[in-house]
C-alpha cells in the first residue's frame, strides 16, 4: 500500500472579502466601506488529527472528535488571501479572527 499520499501537505487559499454592512431600519446614507483594511487578518487551519500508537497494546488511540487540533497559522496580504500548507486530516476547520473589520467565524 502506498502511504505518501496520507502525509502529503498540502496549500489552502483563503480569500477575505468586505460586504456592504447591513443597514438598519432608520439609517438614512448606506454605510462606507472606505478605508478598511484586508490585510494583516489572522487566518488558522485546525486539522483535527487522531493521536496516540497503533502499535500499542492498549487503547489509546483517542477518536479524532477528542483530539486537540493542529494548528496552522497565516496573516493575510494586501488584497485579502492567506496561503497556508498544513498537513489535512478528516475534520479540518477554518478560522478567522475577529477584528473590528471581521467578525470571527469557522
Amino acid at each position: 500500500a502506498e502511504i505518501e499520499p496520507f502525509f502529503a501537505k498540502r496549500w489552502l487559499k483563503v480569500q477575505l472579502a468586505l460586504e456592504t454592512p447591513q443597514q438598519g431600519d432608520f439609517a438614512e446614507t448606506p454605510p462606507e466601506l472606505g478605508g478598511l483594511s484586508l490585510s494583516g487578518a489572522d487566518v488558522m487551519v485546525l486539522a483535527c488529527h487522531p493521536r496516540g500508537f497503533a502499535s500499542e497494546a492498549s487503547e489509546s488511540v483517542v477518536h479524532v472528535s477528542q483530539c486537540q487540533p493542529l494548528s496552522f497559522k497565516a496573516k493575510t496580504d494586501d488584497a485579502g488571501q492567506a496561503q497556508i500548507c498544513f498537513l489535512p486530516a478528516s475534520l479540518n476547520k477554518v478560522q478567522v479572527a475577529e477584528t473590528a473589520v471581521f467578525h470571527g467565524t469557522e
